[in-house]
C-alpha cells in the first residue's frame, strides 16, 4: 500500500469484509492493486465511512476509459450522514481540486455526492453470482488451459486488456476456457481471483463469424462449473449497456449481487 496507515488499511478490510459482495470491487482493488491504494477511514458516533483512491493510470481500463482524470475514488459509508462526513473530508483534504473518477456501490453515498458535486454519469455495471449449491455442467468440448495462446491474447486485447495485465493475471493462476475449430479460437473466457475465494469470470470473447451460436454460453457455463467445483464464489461482471451479456447471465440463472456506478467529477 502507499502512505495509508496500517491501522486504516486493516479497519477498511474489516469494514468491506462485513459485506463482501456489496464491497467486492473495493476488496478486489485492495487485493490486486494494494501497492497503489490509499485508504482513509473515518469514524463518528460508532459509524464509519471509507475512501479508497488510486491513480487512474495505475489500471489500464481506467486509464483508457478516463484519461482526463487524475485519480479514482471508491467511497463507502454506513449511511447518508457518514457519506456527508466523508464528502467534507474530501473537500478539506483538497481531494476535489482536480478531475477524478468516483465509483459508487451504495445508493446513499451516491445520492449525497451527486447532490453536492459536479458529477457526470459515465457508466453503470452489474455483478452476478450464484449460490454455492448451484449446478452447472461442464461442456466436454471446452478446453481448459493455464496459459494463453497468441489468439487468446489478441482476444483479450480486443476487450481492452493490456499484455501486462494478461501476463500478471496468468502469473497469479488465471484459467482459460476455450472452444476451437481446429486451431482457430471460436470463443473463450478466463477466471481469476478477485480476493479471498471470489473468482471473476472475465474476458468473454467470441470471434466475429462465430457469434450467435451459443459458444459464449458454453465457455461461461464450464467456467462456472470449475469455479464452484473448487469451492469458490463466482462473479460475472457486465456493463449495463451490454444487453447480450445480461441475457447470458440471467439465462444461466445467475443473480445480481452488486450495481456499481461511475461518474466523472470536474471541479467548478
Amino acid at each position: 500500500m502507499m502512505d495509508s496507515s496500517h491501522h486504516d488499511w486493516e479497519r477498511a478490510q474489516d469494514y468491506f469484509h462485513s459485506d463482501p459482495l456489496k464491497y467486492l470491487v473495493h476488496l478486489k482493488y485492495m487485493h490486486l492493486y494494494g501497492d497503489s491504494i490509499m485508504v482513509s477511514f473515518l469514524e463518528r458516533d460508532g459509524k464509519s465511512s471509507v475512501l479508497l483512491r488510486y491513480p487512474s493510470a495505475r489500471v489500464v481500463w481506467d486509464a483508457n476509459a478516463y484519461p482526463m482524470t487524475e485519480q479514482v475514488f471508491l467511497p463507502a459509508a454506513d449511511d447518508a450522514e457518514m457519506a456527508q462526513v466523508l464528502l467534507e473530508y474530501m473537500r478539506d483534504s483538497g481531494l476535489l481540486d482536480r478531475s477524478q473518477v468516483i465509483k459508487f456501490s451504495d445508493a446513499a453515498t451516491e445520492k449525497v455526492m451527486c447532490d453536492e458535486l459536479n458529477l457526470e454519469f459515465a457508466r453503470s455495471l452489474t455483478s452476478y453470482t450464484s449460490s454455492s449449491d448451484a449446478r452447472f455442467e461442464a461442456d466436454p468440448e471446452v478446453v481448459i488451459e493455464s496459459q494463453p495462446r497468441e489468439s487468446h491474447i489478441e482476444a483479450f486485447l480486443d476487450n481492452g486488456y493490456s499484455r501486462e495485465e494478461i501476463a500478471a493475471d496468468f502469473a497469479k493462476g488465471a484459467i482459460l476456457f476455450s472452444l476451437y475449430d481446429g486451431e482457430a479460437l471460436l470463443s473463450s473466457c478466463m477466471t481469476y481471483q478477485n480476493f479471498d475465494d471470489l473468482w471473476e469470470i472475465a474476458g468473454v470473447h467470441t470471434a466475429d463469424l462465430a457469434r450467435r451460436k451459443g459458444y459464449a454460453r458454453r465457455v461461461v457455463l464450464t467456467a462456472l462449473h470449475d469455479v464452484l467445483q473448487k469451492g469458490f464464489v463466482p462473479r460475472y461482471h457486465v456493463e449495463d449497456v451490454n444487453k447480450a451479456s445480461h441475457q447470458l447471465a440471467q439465462g444461466l440463472g445467475l443473480k445480481s449481487c452488486l450495481h456499481f456506478t461511475h461518474y466523472v467529477y470536474q471541479p467548478i
